[in-house]
């Protein structure tokens, strides 16, 4: 299914609109604006992949994260709060922090990165990743890659659990390699 709009912008809004971006990305239908695809923008957007002079909007995270390609960047519009953690799985990715700050602290036990194996996630830019247990966890039996240049990093946060929690995990065989950041 394509969808074809020869100029302006989409913007929908409501919460009748929830799902509505998964209807017009997912599987094999598209959005296509004068022959490219692009600048489909939600109202209350968190998060944005970009492609040239066109831009996906997206109200969450794992919206973002499970639309994205490999290779893609996402950059983040606001500071968040995740209702889980985000996973991120068979893709190579990029989260630009955009001085924005993400934090998991779900049911007191809240991480805010799972990268499983053969994964890759890249974090850039000033902002912060807070987990009420860890920030980062490079998880599953292998191959899982994570790449830190930047932003401020914290586990066991306030309030939450401690001891025995890590700010940044890696399982066995996975590998976190830190460029820059707090820690």
């Amino acid at each position: 299914t394509t969808v074809y709009f020869n100029g302006g912008k989409v913007v929908i809004t409501g919460s009748d609109c929830e799902g509505t971006d998964a209807a017009l990305t997912s599987g094999n239908s598209k959005v296509v604006f004068n022959g490219t695809e692009g600048n489909l923008t939600f109202e209350g957007a968190v998060c944005a992949i970009n492609y040239g002079e066109n831009r996906y909007t997206f109200e969450t995270l794992a919206e973002a994260v499970e639309y994205a390609k490999n290779g893609e960047t996402i950059e983040m519009l606001e500071s968040v709060e995740l209702p889980a953690y985000i996973d991120v799985a068979e893709k190579n990715i990029t989260i630009n922090l955009n001085s924005c700050n993400i934090v998991a602290k779900y049911n007191g036990d809240a991480t805010a990165f799972g990268v499983a194996a053969n994964a890759k996630l890249t974090i850039n830019g000033e902002g912060t990743v807070e987990g009420a247990t860890m920030a980062v966890w490079a998880r599953g039996t292998n191959g899982a890659k994570v790449t830190i240049n930047g932003g401020t990093y914290y586990g066991c946060a306030e309030g939450f659990a401690k001891g025995g929690r890590s700010v940044i995990y890696a399982s066995s065989g996975n590998t976190i390699n830190i460029y820059g950041g707090r820690f």
